[in-house]
C-alpha cells in the first residue's frame, strides 16, 4: 500500500503541481516552529545550554509531530476505506515531493553552473576568509570587527569572501579541474583501447 501511495504521490504532482490554494507544508512547520519557540524561551533558561535545549525540543518535536498528525490523518482516512486511505496519502505526499517547483528552481543553467563550481567553492571560501581577516581586508575600525559588530565591515567582508571565493572556485573549475578531466578521459579510453586490442 505504501508504494502505491507514494507512486499516486509523484503522478498527482507530476500532473498538478502544488495547488495554488494550499500552502505548502513548509509555511505550517515555520509556523509551529515560531509557536514552540514561543512556548519555550519563557520557560527555559536563557543560557547556551538553555538554547541548545529548546533546539533539540524544538527539532525533534516537528518531525514526531509532523509524522503523528499525517499518520493520524492517513489512518482514520483508511478507517473509512482502503481506498481512501491511499487517496489522502498520495495527496499528501504530492506536498513535500513538490517536484515541479524543484524542477524549476533547481534544473536551469545557473544551477548547474553552481553546482559545478561548488566543490571548489566549499575548498575555498574557509581559507580565502581566515586570510583575508589575518591581512586586514577590508580595513576595519576595531580589532576584531566581526566580534565588535561593525556591520559595514560585516558586509564588505562577507561579499569580498562570497564574491572572491565564487570567481576562484569557477577559476579552477574551468581553467584547471575541467582540462584535467578531458585529459584523464582520454588517457583512460585510450588505455581501454589498447587493453581490447
Amino acid at each position: 500500500m505504501t508504494v502505491w501511495a507514494v507512486l499516486g504521490g509523484f503522478v498527482l504532482d507530476a500532473l498538478f503541481g502544488d495547488p495554488a490554494w494550499l500552502s505548502h507544508p513548509v509555511v505550517y512547520m515555520g509556523k509551529a516552529i515560531s509557536k514552540l519557540e514561543k512556548f519555550l524561551r519563557p520557560r527555559l533558561p536563557k543560557t547556551p545550554q538553555g538554547e541548545l535545549l529548546g533546539g533539540a525540543i524544538v527539532a525533534f518535536c516537528l518531525p514526531v509531530g509532523t509524522f503523528l498528525l499525517t499518520g493520524l490523518v492517513c489512518w482514520g482516512a483508511a478507517r473509512l476505506h482502503p481506498l481512501l486511505g491511499l487517496a489522502v496519502a498520495g495527496i499528501l505526499l504530492t506536498l513535500p515531493f513538490a517536484a515541479r517547483p524543484l524542477r524549476f528552481l533547481m534544473g536551469n543553467r545557473v544551477m548547474d553552473w553552481l553546482a559545478a563550481v561548488s566543490m571548489n567553492y566549499y575548498l575555498l571560501h574557509q581559507n580565502l576568509a581566515v586570510h583575508l581577516k589575518r591581512l586586514g581586508v577590508p580595513p576595519s575600525v576595531s580589532a576584531e570587527p566581526n566580534r565588535a559588530g561593525e556591520q559595514p565591515w560585516q558586509l564588505q567582508y562577507t561579499l569580498l569572501c562570497f564574491g572572491l571565493s565564487l570567481l576562484g572556485a569557477a577559476f579552477i573549475t574551468l581553467l584547471i579541474e575541467k582540462p584535467c578531466a578531458k585529459v584523464l578521459k582520454k588517457m583512460f579510453a585510450r588505455g581501454k583501447a589498447e587493453n581490447k586490442a
